[in-house]
């Protein structure tokens, strides 16, 4: 695990190297947020030992019951709009199935 410091606000941030982009960027999924970042190489520490069992803050999730009316994905538009709906407000969500890399939820509450 390692940690990631952001140049928009200058915070550090846990997260895991998902993929090398060039010589020096790396993309990372943050562990306690769910988002993905490309970041600079020289950005990024190794997490200290004594932070390594922080259980991680946030889990993979989609909603039940719920695709795209044409395609297989969802448009810019349409992702554009939740985001709209749900970045950074508290959610209260019901798991109606538990899964081995996301949970299904039925309901969203703002």
């Amino acid at each position: 695990m390692i940690i990631f410091e952001l140049i928009d606000d200058g915070l550090w941030y846990r997260g895991v190297i998902t993929s090398v982009s060039s010589e020096n960027m790396i993309d990372v999924t943050y562990i306690d947020f769910g988002n993905c970042d490309t970041v600079p190489l020289s950005d990024v520490r190794v997490l200290k030992e004594e932070f390594l069992s922080d259980p991680q803050q946030s889990i993979s999730c989609s909603l039940a019951n719920v695709k795209p009316l044409h395609g297989n994905s969802w448009s810019e538009e349409s992702v554009a709009s939740f985001e709209t709906l749900v970045l950074q407000k508290q959610l209260v969500a019901k798991i109606v199935k538990k899964g081995i890399t996301a949970e299904a939820i039925s309901t969203l509450q703002t």
